[in-house]
């Protein structure tokens, strides 16, 4: 009985220590998965092919697969086997996160957006509005460290927790440009007229005459102004500087404007623009197709076409006889015509009238000449130009007239103001 005793005890160690040599010990487990009573002969195998079983991570019901090495893993398959080929309980697999790990995930991005950031003009008060409309989250990398670990071996995914990504890049951008909005229309613009007489633009007119717009693609900002109401503004402050013959040139105040603005938004300091008063024609260039203005007051010939003002001519009218004023047009021409009045030659002859007082054609001429005994041919001095001194008829300078003489028709209107 005895002998038979010691025997089965013997059996019993021989058994356990086979078990022991050649399988795992219960309760062992690689991480969270069971591998109790595995033969370690197919614990290698087991390992090298739990090795090669990518992550799979969900992120807002979507999944993505990664394999160890794109995330920077290294399984260390050699430690992970001696350690659970020799130890006992729940071993965790030797699992080396490195700097690439962190580097790689940080830099993960997953978008989820439906519409993109975008950058808005505020019509009200001139300055960028940035809408962040994006989606896009980073995964957390410790907690996907943490989860990896626990996860390693099993099937099926795990859900990480992220972090939504906020884009300041653009909001930085945005803020800056904001902050050069309002040092230019932060300040007053001050016009000084005829580089003299100060006339202030206030903070309030330079926020209305403003535009600002945004380019999405190169994401810069351009900087204007709305030139009718930069008009209306000029308009009402400089009432009193201006008059029927003496007005602004708006269009080069609004150019000088722009680059005003433009230098403020740029960083560099400008308050004041030189505004300079200067005559201006009577008619608003609309009245016909084509057609001549004289002013009689100024001593000016305005030329239109198709609403521009093409051309300024300084002219002589009538001095000996005032030239009429009314709306008269081209009646004939001639390139040189002789007044039996005066005994002169007027070249480029353009009649625009019969004045019944004088019984004569008054008409648009260069500055007559006459032929004295010696032969020699004598004009009226050009200082006339800019003055009244004819006898009714609108006198050009040497060369100016031809080109007037081209460029009318017979027909063409011809409009004449005091």
């Amino acid at each position: 009985m005895k002998r038979l005793v010691i025997l089965s005890v013997g059996l019993a160690i021989i058994s356990f220590l086979y078990y022991r040599m050649n399988y795992l010990p219960r309760n062992m487990s690689l991480g969270s998965v069971e591998i109790s009573g595995m033969r370690k002969a197919d614990l290698l195998p087991y390992l090298a092919r739990v090795g090669q079983m990518p992550v799979a991570v969900k992120i807002h019901e979507r999944q993505y697969r990664f394999t160890l090495d794109q995330l920077g893993i290294i399984f260390d398959l050699n430690d992970t086997y001696r350690r659970l080929a020799t130890g006992s309980g729940a071993v965790p697999p030797t699992l080396i996160f490195t700097d690439d790990f962190y580097r790689k995930v940080r830099n993960m991005k997953f978008d989820f957006s439906v519409h993109e950031n975008r950058v808005i003009v505020n019509a009200r008060n001139k300055e960028l509005a940035y809408e962040y409309r994006e989606d896009v989250y980073v995964i957390d990398a410790m907690d996907l460290q943490v989860r990896i670990l626990k996860h390693f071996g099993r099937r099926g995914a795990i859900a990480p927790k992220v972090h939504r990504v906020i884009e300041d890049y653009l909001k930085m951008k945005v803020d800056e440009y904001n902050r050069k909005l309002r040092v230019v229309k932060g300040k007053e613009v001050r016009l000084l007229v005829n580089g003299t007489e100060e006339v202030v633009v206030s903070p309030k007119y330079v926020e209305q005459v403003l535009m600002v717009d945004y380019d999405d693609q190169t994401e810069q900002v351009k900087v204007d102004v709305d030139r009718v109401r930069l008009g209306a503004v000029i308009d009402s402050l400089l009432s009193g500087y201006v008059n029927k013959d003496l007005g602004v040139d708006k269009d080069r105040l609004a150019e000088n404007f722009v680059s005003l603005i433009d230098s403020r938004f740029k960083g560099q300091p400008s308050d004041y623009l030189i505004v300079s008063l200067k005559e201006k024609p009577n008619s608003s260039g609309t009245e016909h197709d084509k057609f001549i203005e004289i002013d009689l007051s100024q001593q000016k010939m305005y030329r239109f076409e198709k609403g521009r003002l093409i051309a300024v001519h300084g002219v002589s009218t009538g001095l000996y006889y005032p030239t009429p004023p009314g709306k008269y047009k081209i009646l004939n021409k001639a390139t040189n015509a002789f007044s039996d009045i005066y005994n002169v030659w007027m070249p480029y002859w353009m009649a625009f009238s019969l004045d019944p007082k004088v019984n004569a054609y008054l008409g648009i001429h260069e500055l007559p000449y006459w032929i004295d005994y010696s032969g020699r041919e004598i004009r009226r001095p050009r200082d006339f130009i800019g003055s009244p001194h004819t006898g009714g008829c609108v006198s050009l300078d040497v060369g100016e007239a031809e080109v007037v003489y081209a460029w009318a028709d017979v027909g063409t209107p011809v409009l004449i103001y005091e």
